[in-house]
């Protein structure tokens, strides 16, 4: 994002899908996804999965549920630099940033698409539009 609100990040991906499109792009091909937060973000669509890592324990699922009580939805968990999604995982299970992309998609895939679907509504609605394709 480097300095631009969500908003302006939006308008600037519009503004190139614009281009896109007067360089000969469909318009109806053109499906932006602006995720403003890290992909780690979608794994909170349900925490008994980090079950695989190997620090987990009664204390990891308390603290990772204690996050999830504290937002609407996975995609609201990335309110700063030190809070983002990766950095709250790699305090709950130490090295997890090191072995992030080793435990993401393995979690992610537990998870199911349907799962994270069901919990993070602009990446469905975002799937959703591709599906129409």
């Amino acid at each position: 994002i480097k300095g631009r609100s969500k908003k302006q990040l939006e308008q600037d991906i519009l503004d190139e899908a614009q281009s896109l499109i007067k360089q000969g792009f469909k318009a109806d091909r053109v499906c932006p996804y602006i995720q403003i937060h890290e992909f780690e973000a979608l794994l909170f669509s349900d925490i008994s999965k980090f079950q695989l890592h190997d620090a987990w324990n009664n204390e990891s699922e308390t603290k990772l549920q204690r996050v999830c009580n504290r937002f609407e939805t996975p995609e609201d968990i990335n309110n700063g630099i030190q809070t983002a999604p990766s950095k709250r995982l790699d305090n709950i299970f130490p090295g997890y940033g090191k072995n992030k992309t080793f435990y993401g998609p393995l979690i992610a895939k537990d998870i199911g698409l349907a799962k994270i679907r069901q919990e993070c509504p602009l990446f469905n609605n975002w799937i959703d539009q591709l599906e129409k394709l």
